[in-house]
């Protein structure tokens, strides 16, 4: 009975939370242990899943027609040159950039640049970071259009690693459902789950409660909670916020014409995050 009345609960929640911020995108999840019959029978131990708390607006389908990822999507390149072995120490000579590895992870996660995206990329080429979205269990997500050039990513010039020289390449595979960048909220916290793993990607990722806004909200109901954060803004259109707190994740977006300025919707998010931590702090799902 008491867990029949908890689902009510939760429901109507989310649907006040529809009314209360319409044309708005919140998606509010937790790790928990995959305990399913799936995972028993494989003998697949210390698995995790995202249960979805929860969910307002178009948060599972692809992002085409709702918003754009913006730079939320940079970890995906982050993650694929960390698979890929490549030294953070090791120094890059590209067409467009010169430095070592850890300096392209740090401008791409901290202030966003989006030179930096792009040689992520091309370190390990276009083909290689959508085959890693995939490992990953990311459905929506795809990549292609290029952030700091224009056209797309889908060459990548030839450049030298160290001492070795990579030789330029041209991404093959398609996909016909994007044709640009696309995500949704629950591939961008996987994502985001993904991405902590990594203490090279920590340290770029972690928020200062001195600083941010949304780090102070956090500090009040979870103290001892990490707040990880990759941020997304495309100024007088929309934005978007994904973040791990502990073991909980909140995404929020607000899509393009609902807001005017990018310093009011960057506001807007911070409440919306404050709310949902009010409603749902302590409760037992």
């Amino acid at each position: 009975m008491t867990e029949f009345l908890l689902r009510d609960f939760f429901v109507i929640g989310a649907a006040n939370f529809c009314l209360l911020f319409p044309h708005s995108h919140i998606l509010f999840s937790k790790v928990e242990k995959d305990n399913s019959t799936k995972a028993r029978l494989l003998g697949i131990k210390n698995k995790t899943k995202l249960k979805t708390i929860l969910s307002c607006g178009n948060t599972a389908k692809s992002s085409r027609g709702s918003y754009w990822p913006a730079s939320t999507i940079k970890i995906l390149p982050a993650i694929a040159v960390l698979r890929k072995g490549i030294n953070p120490k090791t120094h890059v000579r590209m067409k467009r950039y010169r430095g070592t590895v850890r300096q392209l992870l740090r401008l791409a996660l901290t202030v966003s640049s989006n030179t930096a995206y792009d040689s992520l990329v091309d370190l390990v080429g276009l083909d290689y970071v959508n085959t890693t979205a995939k490992q990953l269990g990311l459905k929506h997500t795809w990549l292609t259009r290029a952030y700091g050039r224009r056209g797309s990513l889908r060459f990548s010039a030839g450049y030298w690693l160290g001492k070795k020289y990579i030789p330029p390449k041209w991404a093959k595979l398609k996909n016909s459902k994007c044709r640009a960048n696309c995500t949704s909220f629950k591939d961008l916290q996987k994502l985001m789950l993904h991405a902590t793993r990594y203490k090279e990607l920590r340290r770029w990722t972690i928020r200062s409660r001195k600083r941010n806004r949304l780090a102070k909200v956090v500090k009040r109901f979870y103290p001892k909670a990490k707040l990880y954060c990759k941020g997304g803004y495309v100024s007088r259109h929309h934005g978007l916020s994904n973040c791990r707190l502990g073991k909980y994740f909140i995404t929020i977006g607000i899509p393009c014409g609902s807001w005017k300025s990018w310093w009011r919707n960057k506001k807007k998010q911070v409440r919306i995050a404050e709310i949902v931590l009010f409603c749902y702090k302590g409760k037992k799902f």
